[in-house]
C-alpha cells in the first residue's frame, strides 16, 4: 500500500472514490458541483453506469452547511475532515468491489449533542446518450421510506436506489424540477459513528432490499478483500529510487489503472479513458494505456479490455477488423473508429503477447487484426500506400493521408509479420514485411519536407489544401499567435508551382509529427535534424510538450478545453520516448519529470489529461501512464521482455541523476524479476533475481 496524501489546499479540486460497478465524483472539500461537458452539469456525483443514482449529499450542522478544511486519499477511499467550535467530524467513502454500492461512513466527536442533517439529492436519470438509446429520462420520486432507509426511484424506469443507515433519523422531503431531496435528521449525536449503504439496483425495490442485507452480511469482508487486491498490485513493479518523487509517482499511478476499470451492464469491463467526462471504453486510449498496465503487473485486465474492444468493434463493424473509437455506456458506438486506432490495436495485442506470453490469447486475436489490416488497406487511394482518413488530431481539417496513420499502419505490418511466423505463415509473413518496407519508404520520400527540415502530418493535393487551410486557420482551438502563424505559412505554401495530382507535405508540427522520431528507417540527417527541431521552445510549454508546436505561443490566453498551445499527458510521454531512444534520457526523463511534477496536483497519485490539471478535461487520465510506466521501464530501465520465449534483455539507458534503482516484482510472463542498478563514478552495476529457474535474463 502507499502513504496517506493529504491536502489542505485547492479543495475544489475534484477527487473520486470508485470500484468496478459504482463511482462517486465530487469536490476535495466534501462538496458537490456541476460538473463535466457530455451531459453539461451531469457528469459528477454518485453514478452506477449507465444510470445517474444522485447530485451528491452534503452535511450540516447548526443550520451551516460543513465545508471540509481537509482531504486526505487513502488508497482508493476518500476521507473530508471537518473542524468547527463545536468538534470535529470525519466522513469516508469507500466503493464497493463488484457491487453498485458505496460506504459512506461519519464519524463525529463533537463537544456537546448536536443535530446532524444529510441531505441526500436523489437525482436519478440515464448517463451519455440515454435519451438516443430509447431511455427517456423522468422524474426521481420516493417508493418508500422509513427510520433506516429511504428507496428513491425513476418515476418510469425500474431504477431504484437506496439510502441506508445504521442509525435511526426523522425525515423529511421535497422535489426540485426532477430532483428528489431527503433530509435525514440525526438527532443528540456527540461521537456515534453513523454508517450508510447507497445502492442502486435496476430490478425492484424488493430486489434492493434483498441486496442490502447480501451486503451487509458480506461488507467487511469485501472490503477486506479490496486491500489484499490493493495490496497485491502497489507490489508489482515496486519502484525505489533516488529520486523519491518520481516513485511516489510511478507506484501511486498504478492504483489510477485499478479506479478506472468500469463493468457496464449489457457492454462488458475492461480500463476506460477518464473522469470525469470519458468514463467509459475507447479505441485509442486502451491501446496507449495498457502499455502502463503491462509495465506494473496488470496484466489479467489488460487482455480482458483488449478482448472487450474486439468484441465490441466485431460487433459494430460488422467484423470486419476496424476498431472503433467510443462507446457510451449505454451501449451506442459513438464514433465506429478513426483509421489510426485499427493498426494500433495490432501492436497493442502483439505487446500484450510478449509480456505475457499468452499464446491462446494472440490466438485469439490473430485472424481478427490479420481482417483489420484489410480494412486499413481497403482505405489507401490514388497509388498511395498510406491509408486516407481520421487520425487521433480531432481538429477540422486535419483528415486524410496522416501521418500517425502511415506510422501506426507501419508499425502493424512488423507486428504482423511477427504474428504470420509464430502461426507458420511465412508467405504471409514475408508479405507484411515487404509491406512495411514499402510504407516506410513512402513516409520518407512523402511525408518529409526537405524545406521544413521535418515531417508532415498530412500529405495533400493543393486542391485538398485549398479545402481546408480556412478551417485550420479559423481553428477554435488555436491561438492568436497560430493563427497569424498558420496563414503565414499557406500563403507561402500556396505560391508553390506543383502539378494538380502532386503531394505537398503539409508541416503543421500537431504533436503526431514526432511519431517517426522512434523508428529506424530514416536517415540519420533526418533524424539528426528532428531532434534538434524538438529541442525548440515552440515545442513547449511549462508543463511539457505542447499540443501544436508550430510558434512560440505557450503563453498566449485559450479559451478552447483542447487549445493547441497546452499539453496533454500522452503526447508528452510519447516525446519523452522520443529522447530516450535516441539516446538522450537526460531530455527523456526531465519529460518524464514534467508529467510527475502534475501528479501533485489536483487528485492525489492521478496526472490529468490537461496538463497541469486546471479542472477542465480528466482529471484521472488512463494512458498518463504511458510515460512513467511504459517508457521509463522499457526505454530509461532499458528492459525488453520477452516473456514467449521467457527471457529479459537489460541495456540501461540511465540520466545522469539516477543513481540508485530498485524495480521489484516485475512480472513477466509468470516470472517476478528483482532488478537493481547502481551507478558509481559513471559504472552501471545491473544485478538481477528472478523467483522461476526456467526463465533467463541478458545484461548488455
Amino acid at each position: 500500500m502507499i502513504d496517506k496524501i493529504i491536502k489542505t489546499q485547492d479543495l475544489h479540486d475534484d477527487y473520486v472514490v470508485s470500484s468496478n460497478k459504482i463511482y462517486i465524483i465530487g469536490s476535495q472539500d466534501g462538496t458537490f458541483r456541476k460538473l463535466g461537458f457530455h451531459v453539461p452539469g451531469e457528469m459528477g456525483g454518485i453514478i452506477a453506469q449507465p444510470i445517474k443514482m444522485a447530485d451528491g449529499y452534503s452535511l450540516e450542522v447548526d443550520g451551516k452547511q460543513l465545508i471540509g478544511k481537509k482531504y486526505t486519499f487513502d488508497n482508493g477511499d476518500s476521507v473530508f475532515s471537518y473542524e468547527e467550535a463545536f468538534g470535529t467530524l470525519e466522513r469516508r467513502e469507500m466503493a464497493v468491489p463488484n457491487e453498485k454500492a458505496v460506504v459512506i461512513k461519519l464519524s463525529p466527536n463533537f463537544k456537546e449533542a448536536k443535530t446532524l442533517i444529510v441531505t441526500m439529492d436523489f437525482h436519478i436519470m440515464g448517463c451519455w446518450t440515454a435519451e438516443d438509446c430509447g431511455h427517456i429520462n423522468d422524474a426521481t420520486i420516493l417508493a418508500s421510506a422509513n427510520e433506516k432507509q429511504v428507496i428513491a426511484k425513476s418515476e418510469t424506469h425500474p431504477n431504484y436506489v437506496g439510502l441506508f443507515s445504521n442509525l435511526c433519523f426523522e425525515q423529511a422531503f421535497r422535489t426540485e424540477g426532477d430532483h428528489l431531496l431527503a433530509t435525514l435528521t440525526f438527532e443528540n449525536i456527540t461521537n456515534e459513528e453513523i454508517q450508510f449503504l447507497l445502492i442502486s439496483n435496476n430490478e425492484s425495490e424488493e430486489a434492493l432490499v434483498a441486496k442490502h442485507r447480501e451486503l451487509l452480511s458480506q461488507l467487511n469482508g469485501l472490503l477486506e478483500n479490496k486491500k489484499e487486491k490493493l495490496n497485491q498490485m502497489f507490489g508489482k513493479s515496486e519502484l525505489k529510487t533516488n529520486d523519491k518523487a518520481f516513485d511516489t509517482a510511478f507506484n501511486g499511478l498504478k492504483i489510477n489503472y485499478d479506479m478506472l476499470i468500469q463493468n457496464i451492464e449489457g457492454i462488458g469491463e475492461g480500463y476506460t479513458a477518464g473522469f470525469p467526462d470519458y468514463p467509459w471504453f475507447f479505441g485509442c486510449d486502451t491501446t496507449y494505456g495498457i502499455n502502463g498496465t503491462l509495465a506494473v503487473g496488470q496484466h489479467k485486465m489488460t487482455l480482458q479490455s483488449l478482448r472487450l474492444l474486439k468484441q465490441i468493434s466485431y460487433e459494430c463493424n460488422e467484423g470486419n477488423g476496424r476498431i472503433m473509437h467510443e462507446i457510451s455506456p449505454f451501449g451506442y458506438v459513438y464514433n465506429k473508429g478513426n483509421l489510426q486506432e485499427t493498426p494500433q490495436f495490432i501492436t497493442a495485442v502483439y505487446e500484450a503477447y510478449i509480456w505475457t506470453g499468452d499464446r491462446v490469447f494472440l490466438e485469439e486475436m490473430y485472424d481478427f487484426c490479420k481482417k483489420g489490416m484489410e480494412w486499413v488497406e481497403s482505405k489507401a487511394a490514388d497509388g498511395i500506400i498510406c491509408p486516407k482518413g481520421a487520425g487521433i488530431i480531432e481538429i477540422n481539417g486535419v483528415d486524410g493521408r496522416l501521418i500517425d496513420i502511415a506510422i501506426w499502419t507501419y508499425k502493424a505490418y512488423e507486428t504482423l509479420e511477427k504474428m504470420a511466423t509464430i502461426f507458420g505463415e511465412e508467405d504471409l509473413a514475408t508479405s507484411y514485411k515487404q509491406k512495411a518496407e514499402a510504407q516506410a519508404k513512402e513516409i520518407v520520400e512523402k511525408f518529409y519536407s526537405k524545406e521544413e527540415g521535418f515531417f508532415a502530418d498530412i500529405i495533400c493535393t493543393k486542391d485538398e489544401i485549398m479545402a481546408s487551410k480556412d478551417l485550420l486557420i479559423n481553428s477554435v482551438k488555436n491561438t492568436k499567435t497560430q493563427h497569424e502563424a498558420l496563414k503565414v505559412y499557406f500563403d507561402k505554401l500556396l505560391e508553390k508551382e506543383c502539378e494538380q495530382d502532386e503531394l505537398i507535405p503539409v508541416v503543421l508540427k500537431n504533436w503526431i509529427t514526432v511519431l517517426p522520431y522512434t523508428e529506424h528507417f530514416l536517415t540519420e540527417e533526418m533524424l539528426e535534424e528532428g531532434l534538434e527541431e524538438m529541442k525548440k521552445p515552440n515545442f513547449y510549454n511549462a508543463s511539457g510538450m505542447k499540443l501544436g508546436c508550430m510558434c512560440d505561443d505557450a503563453n498566449d490566453p485559450s479559451d478552447d478545453l483542447y487549445s493547441i498551445n497546452k499539453s496533454m499527458s500522452i503526447n508528452t510521454g510519447y516525446m519523452a520516448e522520443v529522447f530516450a531512444r535516441n539516446k538522450d534520457a537526460n531530455r527523456g526523463y526531465a519529460l518524464l519529470k514534467k508529467l510527475t511534477d502534475c501528479a501533485a496536483l489536483g487528485m492525489p497519485t492521478a496526472i490529468s489529461e490537461i496538463l497541469p490539471n486546471d479542472n477542465q478535461g480528466c482529471f484521472m487520465q488512463f494512458w498518463s501512464g504511458y510515460g512513467i510506466h511504459h517508457v521509463f521501464v522499457r526505454y530509461i530501465l532499458g528492459i525488453e521482455v520477452d516473456a514467449p520465449n521467457k527471457n529479459i534483455t537489460i541495456k540501461p539507458n540511465l540520466p545522469e541523476s539516477l543513481t540508485d534503482i530498485t524495480l521489484n516484482n516485475l512480472l513477466v510472463g509468470e516470472c517476478h524479476y528483482n532488478i537493481t542498478y547502481k551507478v558509481r563514478e559513471g559504472k552501471v552495476t545491473v544485478r538481477v533475481e528472478k523467483d522461476r529457474a526456467d526463465y533467463t535474463f541478458e545484461i548488455q
